[in-house]
């Protein structure tokens, strides 16, 4: 009892002196955080240049309200960043090539797992503990640090969003019962030449190599190809498509058909494939070349977690596994048992990128024809 009341009386006279006491216990891992910040602001405070190399988010207002939220939220007015939009497939092997010309380089690349993996075979990848450095800070840091993180790329790799790929429908063509549940039913002659479907890329049918085999997935593309398909370069390209009129239905993706309905009013809606949906999560890395690594671990950290509201709300991407997120929020109402499709090892990967090449070979070739 006398413990208690000298607790109370203590904090009392904190409170009357405007001493606020802390939220939270200053453990191990709040003292790591609360150093790693301290770090980062002198980083930031030097003037040199924070570089990214990243595809995504894809507008420049985007990310400048990135950095603008995250200067606020940590007092860093003097930080000063440049961002390089480059695909993952041209920034790894220009990280790689830098490295063996003896340049820096960049602090933070952007990748896909699969792309990443030629950087971490050079050594180029910094590991870290994020959950044990962050979990205090941003309590839901496991989910893109480790929950969808392989096991090769643990502690070097955060997903920040994924690529989803489901079927989109034109609203004004085709009620959502009518159109395809299946994959299997737009090789169905009455969708021919009906249908859009991309002509620079095997997604989603090389994941789907994942749940079903080669076998059964060449067989399908093949009918897909003879039942003409209107095709179109890239994803977003179909989705585009769809939404103008051009085909009643296609091979499109969830996050850019919510982003053109709600955005733009299109006349646009998707449908999972079954129970799956295939994605292609991207994520960023830390260099070990990074003139400023205590900087580019908060700014991940925060982008993947305390950040992501931002990037939902302007580009309508993340992470269909973020809880709260309007993503994971719709499939939850719309298809509450539908599994996350994507490699999840370095066997898995190189099987994955194998037998994409072979599908990438097989729809160019049959566009060519046409």
């Amino acid at each position: 009892m006398r413990t208690k009341v000298i607790v109370i009386w203590l904090s009392a006279a904190f409170l009357l002196a405007g001493i606020q006491l802390p939220s939270r216990p200053v453990g191990a891992a709040t003292l790591k955080f609360q150093e790693l910040v301290a770090a980062a602001k002198k980083e930031a405070a030097q003037g040199t240049t924070f570089l990214v190399y990243a595809s995504n988010p894809r507008e420049e207002k985007t990310r400048q309200a990135f950095f603008d939220a995250f200067k606020k939220r940590y007092s860093m007015p003097n930080f000063k960043f440049e961002w390089l939009t480059l695909h993952p497939s041209v920034a790894v092997p220009r990280l790689v090539a830098e490295a063996r010309a003896g340049r820096t380089g960049p602090d933070v690349v952007m990748s896909s797992a699969n792309t990443l993996l030629e950087a971490d075979k050079a050594g180029l990848l910094e590991s870290f503990n994020w959950a044990g450095t962050f979990g205090a800070e941003f309590p839901d840091i496991k989910e893109p640090t480790e929950d969808r993180v392989p096991t090769e790329l643990k502690g070097k790799w955060v997903v920040v969003y994924d690529a989803t790929r489901s079927f989109n429908f034109n609203s004004d063509q085709l009620k959502a019962s009518d159109a395809p549940n299946e994959l299997e039913e737009l090789a169905d002659p009455k969708w021919s030449r009906r249908f859009a479907m991309n002509s620079s890329g095997a997604s989603p049918f090389d994941l789907f190599m994942l749940a079903w085999g080669e076998e059964r997935v060449v067989n399908l593309v093949k009918k897909l190809i003879a039942n003409k398909p209107i095709f179109k370069k890239g994803t977003p390209a179909v989705v585009n498509a769809i939404s103008a009129g051009e085909a009643p239905v296609g091979f499109g993706s969830i996050h850019e058909a919510e982003r053109l309905k709600v955005m733009k009013g299109a006349p646009i809606d998707w449908k999972t494939y079954g129970n799956y949906i295939p994605v292609l999560s991207q994520g960023y890395s830390t260099t070990k070349k990074s003139r400023h690594p205590n900087l580019s671990h908060l700014f991940i950290a925060w982008l993947a977690t305390d950040g992501m509201p931002i990037y939902e709300k302007m580009e309508f991407s993340t992470r269909v596994t973020r809880k709260g997120s309007f993503l994971n929020k719709l499939i939850q109402e719309r298809a509450p048992n539908a599994k996350v499709l994507e490699p999840k090892s370095q066997k898995e990967f190189d099987a994955f990128e194998a037998f994409g090449d072979k599908l990438d070979k097989m729809i160019a070739g049959s566009v060519t024809g046409q």
